[in-house]
């Protein structure tokens, strides 16, 4: 019986967490402004760019590959950075003539952290 009280408050506390908390997948430029302010979509883009960063290394070190874009050694970024590196990006108007409002923010940030930090 004791079981089944403790299951059950489990399910719940789940179930109300993932109803408070949004998740992001997926979001689309169209979207962006809406979102962006929020913290759920501030760590959403940090996850984002760390994945990025750490396939970045991956592919400089494992693989003896070229890395996607060239982050200075010094530099460590943040949900801001991201924000701002994005914000940067999405104004020259050169990618507002070539981005739909269905572009995912991921591939556009990964596109942002490359023209960002272009490798020579």
């Amino acid at each position: 019986m004791l079981g089944s009280k403790t299951m059950i408050r489990f399910f719940l506390a789940v179930l109300i967490t993932i109803w408070i908390a949004p998740v992001y997948a997926d979001v689309n430029l169209e979207e962006y402004e809406a979102v962006k302010g929020t913290d759920s979509f501030k760590l959403y883009i940090s996850g984002v760019g760390a994945g990025y960063y750490w396939a970045n290394i991956h592919l400089a070190i494992d693989r003896k590959l070229s890395p996607i874009y060239c982050q200075p050694g010094k530099v460590g970024l943040n949900a801001n950075n991201y924000l701002q590196i994005l914000d940067n990006y999405l104004s020259q108007p050169e990618t507002k003539a070539s981005t739909s409002p269905t572009s995912p923010l991921g591939l556009i940030l990964l596109f942002a952290l490359r023209d960002t930090f272009p490798c020579k």
